[in-house]
């Protein structure tokens, strides 16, 4: 999955994302792609998220990491039945 994105900033700790102010985004040039590894059970449920390849913000890290955790997944099958399985979520950020 990989989405376009305004850039934004997250609190790592209620994990809500907050528009961050688009004229410091803009005038930093802020930009890159964050790889989350997302965990899903057989439910589809997240069971776990880490930035596997990081923008080199972290704040840009924090909201990749909040949107993945968000994300609506389907578990993987297996002779037709649920499992769980890894998947790597893609969001890229870019100053426009």
């Amino acid at each position: 999955m990989s989405i376009q994105f305004r850039v934004a900033k997250s609190d790592e700790q209620s994990g809500h994302v907050r528009q961050w102010n688009q004229i410091a985004a803009r005038a930093d040039g802020t930009s890159g792609i964050s790889l989350i590894k997302v965990q899903i059970d057989a439910q589809g449920a997240v069971t776990s998220a880490a930035v596997s390849q990081g923008t080199g913000n972290s704040s840009l890290d924090l909201v990749a990491l909040a949107m993945a955790r968000g994300a609506r997944y389907s578990p993987a099958l297996h002779e037709c039945k649920p499992v769980a399985a890894a998947y790597t979520f893609s969001v890229k950020f870019y100053a426009w």
